[in-house]
Formats: C-alpha cells, sequence, structure tokens
C-alpha cells in the first residue's frame, strides 16, 4: 500500500511580509507627499507674489515688520575706499518666536535657491545681505535684472511647515 505523505508548501508569501511592504510602502508615500507639499507651497509662493499678493507669516516665521525684502544698489562711503565701491544688493531680514536651526530656513526665488541666510545675535532673527554684483561705477555695479522679484522663506516640518513670500522692492539707493 502506498504511503501518503504531507509536505509543507513553502510558495508565495506570509502575512509578515505582507505587512512589511505595507508599511514600507506607506512610509515613502507620506516622504514623497511632504516634498510634493513643500514643493507646491513654493510654486504658490512664486506665482502669488509675481502678482504682488504677500503673505507676510505669523509669529513662528515671518518678514520683519519694518524691513520688507528690498534689492538694489548701494553706494560703500567709506575711508578707504573699496575696489568696487557700488554693489547690488539683496537685503532681508526675518523673524521667529522659535531658534530656528540655519538647516531648517529655506529661502529662494524665482531664480533659484542660491541665498545665505546668516543668524542675527538676537534669538528668532535671520537676515539675508547677499551682494549679486560689485563695480567700479555705477553703471558696472547696477543691474537690476539680478535683483529676484518674489522672495520665498519656508521652515521645516520640525518648526511648523511654514511658506511665506513677499515681492522684492527694487531701488537703486545709490543716488539718495
Amino acid at each position: 500500500m502506498g504511503q501518503f505523505t504531507c509536505k509543507k508548501s513553502a510558495n508565495g508569501q506570509g502575512l509578515v511580509e505582507y505587512a512589511l511592504t505595507i508599511a514600507v510602502v506607506a512610509l515613502v508615500a507620506a516622504l514623497v507627499l511632504g516634498l510634493i507639499a513643500l514643493a507646491t507651497n513654493r510654486v504658490f509662493g512664486l506665482v502669488s507674489g509675481t502678482f504682488h499678493a504677500t503673505r507676510g507669516g505669523t509669529s513662528t516665521l515671518q518678514f520683519a515688520q519694518n524691513q520688507k525684502p528690498e534689492c538694489g544698489q548701494y553706494h560703500i562711503l567709506t575711508t578707504p575706499a573699496p575696489a568696487n565701491p557700488y554693489v547690488t544688493v539683496l537685503y532681508v531680514e526675518i523673524e521667529s518666536d522659535q531658534d530656528i536651526p540655519l538647516t531648517d530656513i529655506t529661502v529662494s526665488t524665482e531664480q533659484g535657491f542660491n541665498f545665505t541666510v546668516s543668524k542675527d545675535s538676537n534669538p528668532g532673527q535671520y537676515n539675508i545681505d547677499q551682494p549679486l554684483l560689485a563695480g567700479t561705477t555705477a553703471a558696472s555695479g547696477w543691474d537690476d535684472s539680478l535683483c529676484p522679484r518674489v522672495l520665498v522663506v519656508q521652515s521645516s516640518k520640525a518648526y511648523g511647515g511654514q511658506t511665506i513670500f513677499w515681492p522684492v522692492q527694487i531701488n537703486d539707493w545709490s543716488t539718495s
């Protein structure tokens, strides 16, 4: 007579593998959605600011009340005179009720992300004071096409994930 043998089948995935797969997919989806949200807010800020709309912020992150983003030419009057006394510069002051690390603040414009944020001596105070062009004469140190039209500042999700934006005031201050 024949003998019957029972074999345990090892085909297919078990419940544990399915649970792990679903957990990994959910984690990746959450990360991707978070990045898409920050990018969407940035684009919204750039488009809105182009039409002179503003979002100055809340107490967590805001532009300084008396110093909105500005870009223009300055004539540096020091002794001895610098080699390039005419400078086109972007200047911005940002305030926060939290001391946000610089790595958790992103500044962008329609021209990209090439702006350096520095901390002020006061907690929660930040600024951008970035020369864009320097020249020996007013004509060689002034190019308003280098000035951004809109400034967008974002904090990381750890600090509220806020997005603020403001049109940049462009002037030639070297003559005043």
